[in-house]
């Protein structure tokens, strides 16, 4: 999911009332949507999966939450991160991306903390976990 200028958007009707959904703030709301659509007389059932990939570890999906929380706080895109760290425009989506398994290293979590103004500490749990 990507929060730049093409964000995704869903509509729904309910009591003949249309409402707009930014489906990239979802994650923080629910874990799983199913979207049916009907184009040209044929239905179309579209299932997202909104956790994170199981294969990461606890402390991979809590730190990638907490840059996140950090980058939103900040007002700054994941593009303009990923820039900003010398990655490609891609590359913070890919790690925040529910279903990918990227995660950070160290060296990015020191230039993301650099970028953000914070110390890298900040991206970890207090205790273990």
């Amino acid at each position: 999911m990507r929060d730049s200028k093409r964000m995704l958007h869903m509509f729904y009707v309910k009591n003949r009332k249309i409402t707009l959904i930014d489906c990239n703030q979802l994650y923080k709301y629910i874990k799983y949507f199913q979207l049916c659509t009907i184009v040209h007389n044929e239905m179309f059932v579209f299932s997202v999966n909104l956790t994170m990939h199981e294969s990461l570890d606890k402390i991979e999906r809590y730190i990638i939450s907490k840059v996140r929380e950090i980058r939103e706080a900040k007002g700054v895109t994941q593009e303009q991160l990923s820039l900003s760290i010398g990655k490609n425009i891609t590359f913070i989506s890919q790690i925040e991306a529910p279903s990918k398994k990227a995660k950070y290293n160290v060296v990015h979590l020191n230039e993301i903390a650099k970028v953000l103004n914070c110390s890298p500490k900040d991206f970890w749990p207090d205790q273990s976990l």
